[in-house]
């Protein structure tokens, strides 16, 4: 939970009902939400947003079709397509900017068959053939079935264990025959140590065991991002990079994971076909690469934060070097010195501070409410 020193914290924790449309059926439809179980709605849905549907459907953001929000000076609106339609594109990647949200109309869709998914697990020694496999899919059957999707690639080096990588298949075309959707036989060429893969109802796919994410909650946390174009030679020379910079750390419960978000054009042009986000994304081949790092000890945060400062400023001159850097970040997974709201690009960033003037003309979301990125 957010906090703020001599303020006033607003705790959304009870605001969790879900109402279904009348018209709707009760089973065989699903939201965009987050692809684990524990990751909470505003945040997500006000920062662009990651589901297992990112491919199909565009960005989580995007299928929000109201926001219902509570502006600074008490007014209660609804901000649609229709409605208060600046202010319903600027909360797509906006985040705290502009006022509370306390609703989120979302639009369902089918999904009737379950969904197949899981976890393909390799040795660190195939990591670059692993990105290489990214790669393949990532120009080839991601483009011709958005359907079938890699949400992320993750390399992993534990406080305690062993470093793997890991990739995590995901469609929700489950009539095919065979153990494995043909689309991702590349990832099974390179060989994984260990497969958990299969067909699933989606509750089945989100409710896994969460003890080891919600573990690394209670220990101290730093987050980046970058996002590059798709590039085979910068993803050959970024497999090894992780294991190489960390690999002398001697910090305390010291756990990193980069993980790599595929987003194929098909994600932007859905997502602009939707109304838009304000997250400046281009329609481009790109993966979004998120850095997310634990360690147990405060005295360690300066050592750690170096650390993982130095690591980005790697990744951004090798993508610098392959041409392949890309200006925005990404406002769910960016470091929190970054300004987000200005790597939107110039046009983005001027349109949010006009709707930022408009609904809160004493600019109290951007001088008392602490946190997030500011259109400053």
């Amino acid at each position: 939970m957010s906090g703020i020193e001599n303020g006033i914290l607003f705790s959304m924790e009870r605001m969790d009902k879900i109402t279904l449309a009348a018209s709707k059926q009760n089973e065989g439809i699903a939201v965009t939400g987050g692809q684990l179980g524990v990751v909470g709605v505003p945040g997500l849905l006000t920062g662009n947003g990651l589901s297992h549907f990112i491919s199909s459907r565009g960005f989580s953001s995007a299928d929000v079709v109201n926001f219902q929000v509570v502006l600074a000076g008490g007014n209660i609106v609804d901000a649609n397509a229709t409605s208060n339609a600046d202010l319903w594109w600027a909360l797509k990647g906006g985040i705290n900017n502009f006022g509370i949200v306390t609703r989120f109309d979302m639009a369902t869709f089918p999904l009737p068959n379950g969904v197949w998914s899981g976890t393909l697990s390799y040795d660190r020694s195939q990591a670059q053939a692993v990105a290489e496999a990214l790669y393949e899919l990532q120009t080839g059957p991601l483009l011709e079935e958005p359907h079938v999707d890699v949400p992320y690639m993750e390399m992993i080096i534990p406080g305690i264990g062993l470093a793997t990588v890991d990739a995590t298949p995901f469609t929700d075309i489950v009539n095919f025959t065979g153990c494995y959707p043909s689309a991702i036989k590349p990832l099974y060429n390179i060989g994984p140590q260990s497969v958990t893969a299969s067909r699933k109802t989606l509750t089945q796919n989100t409710a896994q065991d969460m003890t080891p994410v919600m573990e690394l909650y209670d220990k101290r946390l730093n987050r980046a991002n970058l996002n590059v174009k798709a590039s085979r030679e910068l993803y050959r020379e970024m497999a090894g990079m992780l294991f190489e910079h960390y690999n002398s750390s001697t910090i305390a419960g010291h756990t990193i994971g980069v993980s790599w978000n595929p987003i194929t054009p098909h994600v932007v042009r859905e997502t602009n076909r939707k109304g838009g986000v304000a997250g400046g994304w281009q329609e481009l081949n790109q993966n979004s690469v998120n850095l997310r790092v634990n360690w147990d000890n405060a005295a360690d945060d300066a050592a750690a934060i170096q650390m993982d400062d130095a690591f980005m400023e790697k990744l951004t001159e090798a993508a610098r070097k392959w041409d392949a850097l890309l200006p925005n970040q990404w406002a769910n997974n960016a470091a929190d010195h970054v300004d987000v709201m200005r790597s939107y690009g110039d046009a983005n960033f001027e349109k949010l501070r006009q709707v930022s003037r408009k609904y809160d003309g004493n600019q109290t979301f951007q001088r008392l409410c602490s946190g997030g990125y500011k259109l400053r």
